[in-house]
């Protein structure tokens, strides 16, 4: 079966991730900005706007090799994963925020990284899969 249907699905999925990551991450600054100030706000928009890139570049090499053997998809996927939360936990290190202010810099990280989430499940629960609708229903 040719992987066309996926290629153009998976940007549907990372348009709808997308958003949905860009929504929670403007809540989490923007009640870090009420609770904590704006200098925290600043940390914690960072913060999410890295995640989101790391996220949706992850999301960008995967769809590009969508076209490859289910074996190395899943072998390039999984090295996607584990760079992406090596990235985000770097992220977090390396942001100069003091211990007292990084329970932000998590609040950030955690709403971009649950919108993200939810944007893919939501994505998926819309998408038909060729491989498993039935043809009857088409009838």
């Amino acid at each position: 079966m040719a992987a066309g249907w996926l290629v153009g699905a998976g940007w549907r999925l990372l348009a709808q991730a997308a958003l949905a990551a860009l929504a929670a991450g403007a809540v989490a600054v923007a009640a870090t900005s009420w609770w904590a100030g704006g200098r925290w706000a600043a940390i914690g928009a960072q913060a999410a706007g890295a995640t989101l890139a790391f996220f949706a570049l992850g999301h960008v090499v995967q769809v590009l090799c969508a076209r490859f053997d289910a074996r190395l998809l899943l072998v390039v996927s999984l090295i996607t994963y584990v760079v992406q939360v090596l990235a985000v936990g770097a992220l977090i290190q390396a942001l100069p925020a003091p211990d007292s202010g990084r329970q932000w810099l998590f609040v950030a990280v955690a709403a971009v990284v649950l919108g993200w989430l939810t944007g893919l499940v939501r994505g998926f629960r819309r998408l038909r899969v060729p491989v498993f609708d039935s043809t009857a229903d088409q009838g």
